[in-house]
């Protein structure tokens, strides 16, 4: 029980936001998943929240794990929770969004079905907060995608071509984000993808980038399945002064080498 998915969501003052977030995952129309949540040291009321999101669901539906120093990026406790999982899938939930209700069901379906290492949505919601009188979320659909379209297509499965593959990640036309994304974890053990760098902004990246590169079959899903909250609190969101700066040009350049490493490590 418990055994198909694991979802991972690291965790870190956001009281202001894992209600909905809980809400979200009570609401999956599939149910066979494990949800490992990491309190990444918050001192707000995070950890009570997540401790009481037990009593809505399963016994041992819920599995929580702590920090006692702040890691300063998700890649901590990313790795942390890598470490407990049981299921077949594994994939990746902020403290601040949310799922669709069909999300779940249909990554997995998608999966099954193709037999796929990977799949990844190549749309997502957009919400910041709002909701209308029904209390529907107000949301609007954006696309990862820079110029390639998919039509009609529900599916499309990625070239075998592993420069074709590295062409279209490096002119965004596949997402590097980490969420939206159905990883099997037999693929990422096999390839020994199961640790992220801690290298902040640019983790999810490396980890993704190693995943098109290694990955047999890599689906993409014309759909959104993922609800991406926008909100000032948000690192993306804020106006950086110069030490900012330094930092994302460091992490940029650790990454760069760390990508370089990595392709000198594989045939290319």
């Amino acid at each position: 029980m418990f055994d198909k998915i694991s979802v991972i969501t690291p965790v870190h003052n956001a009281e202001k936001f894992l209600r909905e977030t809980i809400e979200s995952m009570r609401a999956q129309e599939f149910q066979n998943f494990e949800w490992i949540l990491v309190d990444d040291c918050s001192t707000d009321r995070s950890r009570e929240i997540i401790e009481e999101s037990k009593k809505f669901f399963p016994d041992g539906q819920i599995k929580i794990l702590s920090r006692d120093e702040n890691s300063g990026t998700a890649s901590i406790p990313r790795n942390l929770a890598m470490k407990h999982v049981r299921g077949e899938f594994i994939t990746f939930l902020d403290h601040d969004d949310l799922l669709m209700k069909n999300s779940l069901s249909k990554l997995y379906r998608i999966a099954e079905e193709n037999q796929a290492d990977i799949v990844s949505t190549r749309k997502y919601h957009a919400y910041d907060g709002r909701r209308d009188s029904d209390g529907n979320l107000l949301t609007g659909e954006l696309s990862f995608e820079a110029s390639r379209g998919l039509g009609k297509k529900l599916i499309e499965i990625l070239t075998s071509n592993l420069h074709e593959r590295i062409e279209l990640f490096g002119t965004f036309e596949i997402s590097w984000n980490i969420w939206g994304k159905l990883f099997r974890r037999k693929f990422l053990e096999s390839n020994q993808i199961t640790e992220f760098e801690s290298i902040p902004f640019v983790d999810d990246l490396i980890f993704v980038f190693k995943c098109i590169c290694q990955s047999k079959k890599y689906v993409e899903l014309n759909d959104s399945l993922y609800i991406y909250r926008l909100h000032p609190d948000a690192t993306t969101h804020k106006i950086f002064d110069l030490k900012f700066f330094e930092r994302v040009l460091n992490s940029n350049m650790r990454g760069l080498k760390s990508l370089e490493r990595f392709m000198n490590s594989i045939p290319y």
